[in-house]
C-alpha cells in the first residue's frame, strides 16, 4: 500500500507543478483539467501497480483491497 502511495505522488506531483506554473485559465477550465489530471494519475497508479503484481515484485495479498479501493474512486469520479 505504501508502494501505491509512493507512486500516486510521484505521478501527481509533476502534474500539480504543470499546473501552478502554466498558462492563466478560467476557474471553470482549471477544474476541469484538475479533474482529467486526478482520474489519469489514478488510473495509471492502479496499472503501475497491477503490473508489479504481475512481475512478482509486490504480494498478491492486498489485491482485492487496492482493486475494491479503485473501484470506490471510479463510482465516486464517475458521479
Amino acid at each position: 500500500m505504501k508502494k501505491l502511495l509512493l507512486i500516486i505522488s510521484l505521478l501527481i506531483t509533476p502534474l500539480v507543478v504543470i499546473q501552478v506554473t502554466g498558462c492563466k485559465a478560467t476557474q471553470q477550465r482549471q477544474a476541469v483539467n484538475t479533474l482529467f489530471t486526478l482520474g489519469k494519475s489514478v488510473d495509471s497508479a492502479y496499472k503501475a501497480y497491477l503490473d508489479l503484481v504481475v512481475m512478482n515484485t509486490i504480494a498478491t495479498n492486498s489485491v482485492p483491497k487496492v482493486s475494491a479501493a479503485y473501484l470506490s474512486f471510479q463510482h465516486a469520479f464517475s458521479a
